[in-house]
């Protein structure tokens, strides 16, 4: 088993909140696209908390989060894994990407929401204690856009994400 690789962050000097992912999946490493599996439900809203087309370009959808203050990252830099499913990750494989350097050139950063309970619980097992010794970041958990998250359907996870957001005074209705 090979090891795979994320990608690189999508921040700029105005980013105030970092939506993170555990690792992409396989079908969105083959787009390299963030959420590139037309089945995940991130993109669509983000297209209804931010007012954009969910159809329009990846790289414009990157810039419409950007200039509403929102970043894409993933915890993980690298792992093993087989399938695209979180619970295939293999801990002992993990290297988590390297969040002091980013938060320390990206200040603006308030605010992490974490896409799905894996990246949640490797943040915080493997980040959280370096990262937040001079900094005050809140840490939020939104249920993962995944399509294998079917515990949830599309209305409750999208009102989750608002209501996330909208505390954040991120979003259209803000």
């Amino acid at each position: 088993m090979s090891s795979i690789l994320s990608f690189l962050p999508v921040v700029d000097k105005n980013t105030s909140a970092l939506v993170l992912g555990s690792m992409p999946g396989n079908k969105s490493l083959e787009a390299q696209q963030y959420y590139g599996n037309r089945q995940n439900s991130f993109w669509p809203i983000m297209a209804e908390i931010f007012g954009f087309d969910r159809d329009m370009a990846y790289e414009k959808k990157l810039q419409k989060l950007l200039d509403n203050k929102v970043g894409l990252w993933d915890v993980l830099a690298s792992c093993e894994r087989e399938g695209s499913l979180d619970s295939d990750i293999k801990m002992v494989s993990v290297e988590v990407n390297d969040f002091q350097t980013l938060l320390s050139v990206r200040p603006n950063i308030k605010f992490i929401f974490f896409n799905g309970r894996k990246a949640q619980d490797i943040f915080t097992r493997k980040v959280t204690a370096k990262v937040f010794q001079e900094r005050s970041i809140a840490l939020n958990y939104l249920p993962s856009t995944s399509p294998a998250n079917a515990s949830l359907n599309y209305a409750k996870k999208l009102f989750r994400w608002e209501q996330a957001f909208k505390l954040a005074n991120l979003g259209a209705s803000v």
